[in-house]
């Protein structure tokens, strides 16, 4: 499939309250969304939005590169099948930021025929936030939830242990717990908690160390279920077995792209672990796209996709307008920033 052009949208989707992520205040969550546009008028989209404090590059970052990367691809008229295949990375010899690989894979998997149709209302994993009054609200209307997310490490160790135990008491026995402590805790604090719930309501236990080299000693001390979820961030964006790790959480939009989250759910399964895909606070755009992935390759997983709970209704509603039409509408959350033609 031969490109004509492409354009890149930058987008600002207003947040219900503000988020904290490790030192950044986000009152609104900015990103890009890459339009590519092939010679037989089939449009492809696809998402690039760094996530402050947890991406490597920032947008401007991210901005620069994507535009980089495209000249090259509308250059090169068999590159969408190598990029299906291989990854964005096959068309450069440069390595990519994480968020521009995940926005060229996603348009060249839109234009190739993926991601469509695209569930408009997946089932996810709730994930709780707030004060421990917003969470427990919040708990007491899911009655019938299998699994929960809950996110620990920001309160006292001891609120969190407490919290814990509160949910298991009021909930089914047949309710499990998804925890992410990124990377808060000390080990002693880390393995106090994992001695201070109960093991078996728990799914897993998401990086829990500052000191994230010893995750394999406080699975082998503790032996409680733990997931990788940073560790698959790193450059090499690998992981070995350790004593206690049961599951992957795998965030594209954080861990390499689309094409790489393809390669680790099938690293998972052959080494029996669950594999969750899971958002970066992605634009309704990237979530569809990310249901998609989790449709088709962990039909049987429900996905940690409840970040889109975060943003304001009324724009989320505003924003899946633009995308049912091609962006082809005006809108101020959502500005043309770039735009390149292919040479004849």
């Amino acid at each position: 499939m031969l490109l004509e052009s492409a354009t890149i949208y930058r987008f600002r989707l207003p947040l219900r309250q503000p988020l904290s992520l490790k030192g950044h205040r986000l009152e609104t969550r900015q990103g890009l969304i890459l339009q590519l546009n092939a010679r037989n008028g089939q449009l492809g989209f696809g998402e690039c939005s760094p996530l402050p404090g947890f991406s490597h590059e920032s947008l401007d970052d991210a901005f620069r590169q994507l535009k980089g990367v495209i000249s090259v691809l509308l250059s090169q008229p068999d590159c969408l099948d190598s990029i299906i295949q291989s990854g964005a990375g096959c068309c450069t010899d440069r390595m990519l930021f994480s968020s521009v690989a995940c926005a060229v894979e996603g348009a060249a998997l839109n234009l190739g025929g993926r991601f469509y149709p695209v569930p408009t209302a997946p089932a996810v994993c709730p994930l709780l936030m707030g004060t421990p009054d917003e969470v427990l609200a919040q708990f007491a209307r899911l009655p019938n939830a299998s699994e929960i997310k809950l996110k620990v490490g920001r309160a006292r160790l001891d609120d969190d242990i407490a919290m814990v135990n509160t949910l298991c008491e009021q909930g089914s026995p047949s309710l499990r717990i998804r925890l992410d402590a990124n990377r808060q805790w000390a080990f002693a604090d880390a393995a106090r908690f994992c001695r201070s719930v109960n093991a078996e309501r728990i799914a897993f236990l998401e990086e829990p160390l500052m000191e994230y080299q010893r995750l394999p000693e406080l699975g082998d001390l503790t032996h409680f279920p733990l997931a990788l979820d940073e560790s698959l961030q790193m450059p090499d964006g690998d992981f070995s077995l350790f004593p206690g790790l049961v599951a992957l959480v795998i965030k594209p939009m954080l861990a390499g792209g689309l094409v790489k989250a393809h390669e680790l759910i099938w690293k998972a399964r052959s080494a029996s672990l669950r594999a969750i895909v899971s958002a970066s606070y992605e634009s309704p755009l990237g979530i569809r796209q990310l249901a998609c992935l989790a449709q088709n390759e962990t039909p049987n997983e429900l996905p940690g996709l409840d970040t889109i709970s975060a943003f304001c209704a009324l724009s989320v509603e505003r924003f899946e307008g633009l995308l049912l039409t091609a962006f082809s509408q005006q809108d101020p959350m959502l500005e043309e920033v770039w735009r390149y033609t292919a040479a004849h």
